[in-house]
């Protein structure tokens, strides 16, 4: 048998450098555990790569400790190689790596929509859109759709056209091209958009507003009409949805020339006062005709000329008259918070209204409260009203159902979407965590319109296709099979804005697989909420009929008076 001995001070630099390459290991290995379960926490990556990865690397520290080959310096440079390559792996697989979301300095650096670029600025704007949809979006796994892919090269050869011919455009029209694209996604939450700091806004729209005047069209154009001629700038899966966003664009003049409206030439004399007019030098002016219909249901249209589209401060200056108008109304009108709830304990009724998917203290809170009551008053029907709710986070339909006396329910399935992965949840029933002492079996309806978009949606599929409540109003502003959780980033050269999905949502109830949360009770909107509790309280009881005289009519001395009021 063979053997060596090694002397003391041998002895302890050999062990001395065995226990620094230890140390060293020790510390990579937290690194690396710490960097997994960091891109984990911010994603589900993929379980397989986690574990495969963690089995290499604990099979080399083994290895290491048993055979102690070359004191460590082979395991150390593999385990380096590994930690590396996986961490760079990880970094690719989540979608939110470089995103850059809705910051101060992006929204300061947004300026002059009509500002012009080079054309190999917005090439190189139209790559980085390309290269995002390409890594993140579930529609674009393997490869980009046929339709998108063509259109990309279509605007691709106009731009390098642009830019032999030394042609400049605008940030708006660089818009336009690239929504052009991510339009055939059909997928509401994947676009661009712009908000300038420095847009042109119409004067007048406050006090359209004050007045609830509803938009009919421009320059004699309906919404509808607009929003068919230009229906590739538009991202939706629903287009009432679409149109219902018209009101929007229209208000700046940026939103006016994305939507291609162009001023028309009318007579100073109808745009301007008489002394106003004789000082001008021309006789026509640039100016867009909007008709409104008011409250009472007249229509009226009215002609701005491009002097009245001003500055946010000159907007603000505008209406400063109407400032203390605009404290009240919102005091009087509008609660202070996204989330509020009324009890009419006479009507055993409780409205718990919902204006955004805010899942926060205030909203667990008030919502605990509302149950409270309901509780405390037994009160046994309860209305969620989502009209004006566009999304969120989709946990406030989760904590909604706790206090409910249900004991699973089911959740949609849905694909993720992370770099060269992808992965698919599928769809199963979810123990209820229920909240103790609350367990509210009554009836539920959900108010939806149009607006009901997102989560908001969500939270009605969830009512709907579980069986626990029903749906009137209108259908939702998106589809329960369809696109989701948005990653956000700011174009280089543009700053525009643009979000991108990575998940794809499947909805509950697949009999219905593709189709908008139809109403269980359909009824316009606006007349969802009494419509609802008319329909709670039931059938009003008719009087005892009166003995009258034979022949007798009531209401016979006025004509005016025997007509129904459905009639008028």
């Amino acid at each position: 048998m063979f053997c060596f001995v090694l002397d003391s001070q041998s002895a302890t630099q050999y062990y001395g450098s065995i226990m620094k390459s230890l140390i060293a290991a020790i510390l990579q290995s937290i690194f690396i555990f710490l960097a997994i379960s960091f891109t984990a926490f911010l994603i589900p990556t993929p379980v397989f790569c986690i574990i495969v990865t963690s089995v290499i690397l604990l099979a080399l520290l083994i290895r290491w400790i048993v055979f102690k080959k070359n004191r460590g310096t082979i395991f150390l440079t593999v385990f380096t190689v590994i930690a590396l390559l996986f961490f760079a792996l990880c970094l690719e697989s989540n979608p939110y790596t470089f995103s850059s979301g809705l910051s101060k300095k992006g929204n300061e650096d947004m300026q002059r929509g009509f500002e012009t670029l080079t054309a190999k600025q917005a090439m190189r704007d139209l790559d980085f859109v390309m290269h995002r949809v390409k890594k993140i979006h579930p529609a674009a796994y393997k490869k980009l759709p046929k339709n998108l892919s063509r259109e990309w090269e279509k605007i691709r050869d106009e731009l390098e056209g642009k830019k032999q011919r030394e042609e400049l455009i605008t940030k708006i029209e660089l818009a336009q091209k690239i929504e052009g694209i991510l339009s055939l996604l059909n997928d509401a939450h994947t676009n661009v958009s712009f908000s300038f700091v420095d847009s042109r806004y119409l004067k007048h729209v406050y006090a359209h507003t004050k007045a609830k005047d509803t938009l009919i069209s421009v320059n004699g154009k309906t919404k509808r009409e607009i929003f068919e001629e230009n229906r590739k700038l538009f991202s939706t899966e629903n287009d009432e949805y679409a149109i219902s966003r018209i009101g929007n664009y229209v208000t700046s003049i940026e939103g006016l020339a994305y939507l291609n409206l162009v001023p028309e030439s009318l007579p100073i004399t109808e745009l301007f006062d008489e002394e106003t007019a004789e000082k001008m030098d021309a006789e026509f002016a640039p100016a867009y005709t909007y008709t409104f219909e008011h409250v009472d249901g007249s229509v009226e249209t009215y002609a701005y000329p491009l002097s009245d589209f001003v500055s946010y401060d000159e907007y603000m200056a505008f209406n400063s008259g109407d400032s203390s108008d605009v404290e009240s109304e919102k005091e009087e009108s509008q609660p202070s918070s996204f989330v509020h709830y009324e009890i009419n304990a006479e009507d055993g009724i409780g409205i718990f209204t919902l204006d955004s998917c805010i899942f926060n203290d205030v909203y667990k809170s008030t919502l605990k409260s509302f149950f409270d009551e309901v509780k405390e008053k037994k009160i046994r029907n309860l209305i969620v009203d989502l009209r004006n709710n566009a999304g969120g986070n989709s946990l406030v339909a989760n904590e909604f159902l706790r206090y409910l006396a249900v004991d699973q329910y089911k959740e949609c399935a849905s694909d993720l979407r992370m770099g060269p992965f992808t992965s698919h949840l599928s769809p199963g029933s979810v123990t209820n965590e229920k909240y103790e002492g609350y367990s509210f079996d009554g009836q539920i309806y959900v108010l939806t319109s149009v607006q009901s978009f997102s989560s908001a949606m969500m939270f009605a599929m969830y009512i709907q296709d579980n069986g626990l409540g029903k749906v009137a109003g209108e259908a939702s502003g998106n589809n329960p099979s369809s696109y989701g959780d948005v990653v956000s980033f700011r174009l280089p050269e543009s700053r525009l804005y643009m979000q991108v999905s990575w998940k794809k949502w499947y909805r509950i109830d697949e009999s219905k697989e593709g189709q908008l949360i139809e109403p269980d009770i359909p009824v316009k909107a606006d007349d969802a909420l009494s419509h609802v509790i008319e329909l709670i309280a039931g059938p009003k009881i008719p009087p005892e009929p009166t003995d009258y005289a034979e022949n007798e009519i009531p209401g016979s001395e006025n004509p005016e008076n025997a007509i129904p009021e459905d009639q008028n």
